[in-house]
């Protein structure tokens, strides 16, 4: 028995190496043998990582239907060995596929009962990520202004925690909100490049050019509707040092 949990680990060990990697069919076939060993043992706890590890790599890979399953099924095995953080995740993860399948209302309600889930254990982290997760759902639903008190509740808590990437990403998506679905243009680019400004900061170069894609697309769009705002946009730019137009 042990060296059959032993073979599980290292088996599951592997397949995050190559889910790493983006060698997502060996990941999955690495997973489906862990599960299968962690099925004989009886080894729920191993199992329900097993399914849970392979309903995100389906997820990622566009089976949604599969990937529920697979999540539904994790759901059931962490609430009978009473795992509430698993469970939380289970359920936050079903809310993810939901929304994909622009089941809103649903997807709302699971990102609500696993963030209740992650506050019972005290799990800040999980919590930010459900903000976050309803914040976008209001965002879809049009639901702005409890869109944006989200985003500033999870802004909090990733301060909290000292997540600058979770603070670059409220900060981001409430300019994005402000300046495309409110009309506060100025406001909304200000706060984006703010947030550029942190992302760069931190050495999160990627999401930084992400983000000032996003403003230039603003721009673009004619989303600046006046030539003061238009200008004010382009002191910020400049102020970031990574002003392109001509």
């Amino acid at each position: 028995m042990y060296l059959n949990n032993a073979l599980a680990y290292c088996l599951g060990r592997q397949a995050e190496i190559a889910a790493a990697r983006e060698d997502y069919q060996t990941a999955l076939a690495l997973h489906r043998q862990e599960e299968q060993i962690c099925r004989t043992l009886g080894d729920y706890g191993g199992l329900a990582n097993a399914l849970g590890n392979q309903g995100r790599i389906l997820m990622h890979e566009g089976q949604l239907e599969e990937a529920l399953r697979l999540f539904a099924a994790t759901e059931a095995i962490c609430r009978q060995m009473d795992n509430v953080e698993s469970l939380a995740t289970a359920i936050m993860n079903q809310g993810l596929i939901c929304k994909k399948q622009t089941r809103f209302a649903e997807a709302l309600d699971l990102q609500s009962r696993a963030e209740e889930l992650y506050r019972r254990i005290g799990h800040r982290v999980g919590v930010a990520s459900c903000i976050g997760n309803r914040a976008n759902l209001l965002d879809i639903q049009g639901r702005y202004a409890d869109a944006i008190a989200l985003h500033r509740e999870q802004e909090t808590v990733c301060r909290e925690l000292k997540s600058p990437q979770g603070v670059v990403i409220a900060m981001s998506n409430r300019g994005n909100i402000l300046a495309r679905k409110l009309g506060r243009v100025s406001e909304g680019i200000d706060l984006m490049v703010q947030a550029a400004r942190l992302a760069d900061q931190c050495g999160f170069a990627i999401l930084s050019s992400q983000i000032l894609a996003n403003v230039d697309s603003i721009d673009s769009d004619g989303g600046l509707k006046s030539e003061k705002q238009s200008q004010s946009a382009r002191w910020f730019w400049r102020l970031f040092g990574r002003f392109t137009k001509k």
